[in-house]
């Protein structure tokens, strides 16, 4: 039996893009020769479509877990937008996989059933690992007068789930997530490093840190194209300390204006110079 699909206003464009060689089509600006990445740890400055494109045509380390936590809250009411820019993000992530990667997607009630059809289309069905419920919060939202929304979801999807379970180890993971940050701890984190700062959506590093171990690598190479403050940054460098892992991360952040006019990027290089100072770092701006 044919497998549902996701059809919206747009979609037939972002499909026939995806089709082409996106990394062709975009044409991202290539810099000198000699600032290539020589360095583990990457921060990529400008749109995450271009910044995949740039990793894929520099040959970049390929990854073995991808985090993203994409901005969802401001598309409600223009939904299809949303679905065509994550159709067109989440194929080229794929191919930016190692064969036996998993990718790790933080989504909310409003669009978790048609991101899961989604990465159905793009990861294969057969290849769907996990719906995770995760309590974000403690106390209870009085955003409605019907439900009190105190949970969100966590999609995990292998490339190939025969090859990600060769080499899986441990035991099973549960799929309800009770303690494991609550979202004011992703600020308290943040501020702990930084300071006073005015950047609301922060994930708890723990949340983080458990959602690389679904890897049992130690020296996995951790992507997330949505990196916000670098909280993923900070739980990749943490992890390292704690077990004696040598994982690495490529992140990708377009130039945002915080309420207080620090710029999104400049908050998330002072996140990971608290984090580990003198870390080498290759940060690239591409355009």
């Amino acid at each position: 039996m044919k497998e549902p699909q996701l059809y919206w206003s747009g979609k037939n464009d972002a499909r026939r893009l995806a089709e082409n060689d996106l990394c062709c089509t975009l044409h991202p600006a290539m810099p000198d020769a000699d600032s290539l990445p020589k360095c583990r740890h990457l921060f990529l400055i400008g749109d995450n479509l271009t910044g995949l494109c740039f990793l894929e045509r520099n040959s970049a380390p390929r990854a073995d877990l991808i985090y993203i936590d994409p901005p969802y809250q401001a598309y409600d009411t223009t939904a299809a937008q949303w679905l065509s820019e994550i159709y067109l993000r989440l194929t080229l992530a794929r191919v930016r996989m190692r064969p036996e990667a998993l990718i790790c997607i933080s989504i909310n009630d409003r669009f978790q059933a048609e991101l899961r059809l989604l990465c159905n289309e793009i990861f294969g069905s057969q290849n769907f690992v996990a719906q995770i419920v995760r309590k974000r919060t403690d106390i209870p939202p009085r955003t409605s007068r019907v439900v009190q929304r105190i949970h969100e979801y966590v999609l995990v999807f292998a490339k190939d789930i025969k090859q990600y379970l060769a080499i899986h180890t441990g035991p099973p993971v549960p799929t309800l997530w009770e303690d494991e940050g609550y979202s004011r701890e992703g600020a308290a984190d943040l501020e702990r490093l930084v300071g006073p700062h005015t950047f609301s959506k922060a994930k708890p590093v723990r949340f983080i840190q458990k959602c690389i171990r679904f890897c049992p690598k130690k020296d996995a190479v951790v992507l997330d194209f949505y990196a916000g403050s670098a909280t993923t940054a900070q739980a990749v460098l943490e992890l390292n300390r704690t077990d004696g892992g040598t994982r690495s991360f490529q992140l990708i952040q377009r130039r945002e204006l915080l309420p207080d006019g620090e710029d999104l990027t400049h908050l998330a290089l002072r996140r990971i110079q608290a984090v580990s100072p003198g870390i080498r770092l290759d940060v690239l701006e591409i355009k």
